[in-house]
């Protein structure tokens, strides 16, 4: 339900540590639940918040350049992310 999981999830990144992975977790989810509702200002905040964790993963794709396996976690998930973010965007169109 968008009027239950929204406020939990912004809750939840406002407790969380700033640039960490649960922190870029939620706000995809955030982002997917503004979508669902479809109103031109939900989801725009919606492109913004995969926007912003895709952005998070970006920086710890480069923090964990030392440890290739995480590095080519975090690269393969943020191809996934973009296409899915262009996929949401072709097939319901920008808002």
């Amino acid at each position: 339900d968008y009027w239950e999981a929204a406020p939990l999830l912004r809750q939840a990144i406002s407790e969380y540590h700033p640039h960490r992975h649960n922190q870029a977790i939620a706000h995809w989810m955030l982002g997917c639940v503004l979508w669902q509702p479809q109103t031109t200002d939900q989801r725009e905040g919606a492109i913004i918040e995969w926007n912003r964790s895709i952005e998070i993963f970006a920086n710890l794709r480069e923090i964990n350049r030392i440890n290739q396996e995480q590095a080519n976690w975090y690269g393969q998930r943020l191809i996934e992310m973009n296409e899915s973010v262009q996929q949401a965007i072709a097939f319901y169109g920008f808002p």
